[in-house]
């Protein structure tokens, strides 16, 4: 009759084999950034840690900017003219970048999107991968 740890041997490398590849296929955390525009104005949010500027229409609101590596560096947001309104630390691994009724900016902390029924939600882009913002920069 076989040793009852030699039976468990089997088990126990199943479990662990199953735990490694679990993690391997799993997704980093990354970061996000949503976009809520309840002002009358277009903005650009510029992401360094993105590497990319978009074009935020007024009273719109969807996904702005997303990926696999932990936050850092800072969004900057400008009106139409390239004039800058704030820049603010990216720091959440899900943030929303909020700008009010009376053209206040504030990073709400979360990823839950709190906008009034007058704040539509971006159209789809085009190529299927979510939200479309159109790319703009300023200098």
């Amino acid at each position: 009759m076989p040793h009852r740890s030699s039976r468990l041997l089997p088990c126990i490398v199943a479990i662990g084999l199953s735990a490694a590849i679990a993690g391997c296929i799993a997704e980093a955390p990354g970061t996000v950034v949503w976009g809520v525009n309840e002002s009358d104005q277009d903005v650009i949010v510029a992401s360094s840690h993105h590497g990319k500027s978009l074009m935020l229409s007024a009273h719109t609101w969807g996904k702005l900017f997303d990926n696999y590596s932990p936050p850092s560096g800072d969004l900057s947001v400008f009106d139409e003219g390239c004039r800058a309104l704030a820049t603010l630390p990216l720091t959440r691994s899900s943030d929303t970048i909020h700008i009010g009724p009376a053209d206040e900016i504030e990073m709400t902390g979360s990823g839950e999107i709190h906008a009034p029924s007058s704040v539509k939600r971006a159209p789809d882009s085009p190529t299927g991968n979510g939200d479309f913002f159109p790319e703009a920069s300023c200098p």
